[in-house]
């Protein structure tokens, strides 16, 4: 990726205007992973019931990477509330990482046994790059003002998109039994998985800034306690197409820090930190014609982080 050190550089310019609307658009830098799990209660296509180990299947994705984002914040004459809209994207089309395929209790389902359930049995990695996109609106309030200190109450909506491609499959095969079947290990390649994921976050937030001569700090922090999560994985090798929706909570946290220059531009960095958990119900097809196959209980997780800095300039 040559281009992102210029890219990131002609982007590390933020201007902000001295009316009630401030624009800026800041460079990002991501990292961590969004997942899903698979295990517990099933039901085939025929209705009948059983339990799995849980979970006995994970898929984690990463979320490595640049983003650009770009934000709108309109402040109304009070200047006790404000309004803020922002978006933002990859620029690279590229995940810094692997997705991992982690498995537990194939040996006993293969056996209908009580194997240790709880030992990693098959392990694999594949090569993957991502599409991040999202948006942000919120609306905040001064609930609180000293000399120095300014709290605000906040409440938003709040959505992110995720799209991964995994190609070139290393797979590995952790017990004596299952290398007995199928070797040590497998190597596919080419694409062998799409996965698609999508967030969306209603949410509440505080935020307290500390305002002196020449800097800013700032600390916010923001929950979802009705986040939903919709997610699809394509296992293109066995045409297995599986689809769910999952509910749960998300809540990230934000501080940063800007420090005024004698020009009255200012330097502002940042980090951001951000976890979500979510449960539901994942249909899986075994055909790409609707072909029900059953459903099985349904886990999302993710921790992401980021940094960030802009040079802001006032005219």
């Amino acid at each position: 990726m040559p281009f992102v050190i210029p890219v990131l550089m002609a982007l590390f310019f933020t201007v902000i205007s001295v009316d009630a609307l401030e624009l800026s658009v800041t460079p990002v830098i991501q990292y961590g992973y969004t997942a899903y799990q698979i295990g517990g209660n099933t039901v085939d296509a025929n209705g009948d019931t059983g339990t799995l180990h849980s979970p006995i299947s994970e898929l984690k994705f990463p979320v490595n990477g640049p983003l650009i984002e770009a934000k709108v914040t309109h402040t109304f004459k009070s200047k006790k509330i404000s309004v803020t809209a922002k978006a933002y994207t990859d620029f690279s089309s590229q995940a810094f990482g692997y997705m991992e395929d982690s498995d537990w209790g194939v040996e006993a389902l293969l056996l209908n046994n009580d194997a240790d359930t709880d030992q990693l049995e098959i392990f694999s990695k594949s090569s993957t790059t991502a599409d991040f996109s999202g948006g942000d609106v919120m609306i905040d309030a001064i609930i609180g003002h000293t000399k120095h200190q300014t709290t605000r109450l906040s409440i938003g909506y709040r959505t992110n998109y995720f799209s991964f491609v995994s190609s070139d499959l290393n797979q590995y095969y952790l017990t004596s039994y299952l290398q007995t079947i199928y070797g040590d290990s497998l190597t596919i390649d080419g694409e062998v998985l799409t996965y698609k994921a999508t967030y969306t976050l209603p949410y509440i937030g505080l935020s307290v800034t500390q305002d002196y001569n020449t800097t800013t700090m700032a600390l916010s922090g923001f929950l979802s306690p009705v986040a939903t999560v919709t997610d699809e994985d394509d296992h293109v090798l066995r045409s297995k197409l599986s689809i769910a929706t999952s509910y749960g909570w998300a809540a990230w946290a934000e501080g940063s820090f800007a420090m005024r220059l004698k020009s009255e531009n200012t330097i502002n960095i940042g980090a951001r930190v951000f976890l979500l958990e979510a449960t539901g119900i994942q249909a899986q097809y075994s055909d790409y014609n609707g072909t029900l196959s059953g459903t099985i209980e349904n886990r999302i997780e993710a921790l992401q982080m980021s940094v960030f800095a802009d040079y802001q300039l006032f005219f």
